[in-house]
C-alpha cells in the first residue's frame, strides 16, 4: 500500500496538542529495510526527502517539530520539504539526514560499500569525512 500520497507530518494546526519536546524520542532511526520500498527508493534516488518525511513522521507518529528538532530544523523548514518547495543539496544536513533516520548511503546515489557519517567539529577533519560528495554533483559542501 502506498503512503505517498498521504498528508505531510501533523502540526498544531490539524492535530491535538502533541509532545513536541525531541528529549523523549528514544532512536529515531528505522531499519534500512524500511527504506526499502520502491516509491521511498525512488525518491531518494532523487533527492526528495519529502515522501521520506511523511512516511517517517507517519511511522514514528511524529510532528513535524519534533522530526525538524531531531534534524536541526525548523517546523517551516521541513513542510517545504515536504511540500517540494524546498531541496535539500548541503552536505552536511543530508548527511546529519542519513544518519538520524538510518538512511542507507546506497538509497542516496552513493556507491556501495561508502558509510555515510560525520563525526568531530566542522574543519579539515569534518571535510575529509565527506570527501565522497565530490564524486557526487548534489551536494555543496560549505567553506
Amino acid at each position: 500500500m502506498s503512503h505517498l500520497g498521504e498528508r505531510s507530518c501533523p502540526d498544531r494546526r490539524t492535530q491535538p496538542r502533541r509532545n513536541d519536546d525531541v528529549t523523549g524520542v528514544d532512536d529515531p532511526a528505522l531499519p534500512a529495510v524500511f527504506y526499502d520500498d520502491p516509491e521511498l527508493s525512488a525518491a531518494l534516488a532523487r533527492l526528495d526527502f519529502g515522501p521520506v518525511f511523511r512516511r517517517v513522521c507517519a511511522e514514528k507518529h511524529w510532528s513535524q517539530t519534533v522530526l525538524g528538532g531531531l534534524l536541526g530544523l525548523d517546523q517551516a523548514a521541513i513542510s517545504k520539504i515536504e511540500n517540494g518547495k524546498r531541496k535539500l543539496t548541503e552536505a552536511a544536513i543530508v548527511i546529519r539526514v542519513a544518519n538520524v533516520l538510518g538512511i542507507p548511503a546506497s538509497k542516496l546515489g552513493l556507491r556501495h560499500g561508502v558509510t555515510v557519517g560525520m563525526t568531530g567539529q566542522e574543519g579539515s577533519g569534518w571535510s575529509a569525512e565527506i570527501s565522497w560528495t565530490k564524486s557526487v554533483g548534489w551536494l555543496s559542501v560549505p567553506r
